[in-house]
């Protein structure tokens, strides 16, 4: 039971740290994009 616990707490923390993690990781994948556009462009087409 102490691990559904702990999951408990990660869930209740993990809410917040991902909005976080979005804009940092956004603005990171735009940057390899325009530097690799052949391997971006089948992503994106």
């Amino acid at each position: 039971d102490w691990a559904v616990s702990e999951l408990d707490q990660w869930e209740r923390e993990l809410p917040t740290p991902p909005e976080s993690l979005r804009d940092i990781s956004l603005p990171e994948l735009r940057r390899p994009q325009p530097t690799l556009p052949s391997s971006s462009a089948p992503e994106v087409e």
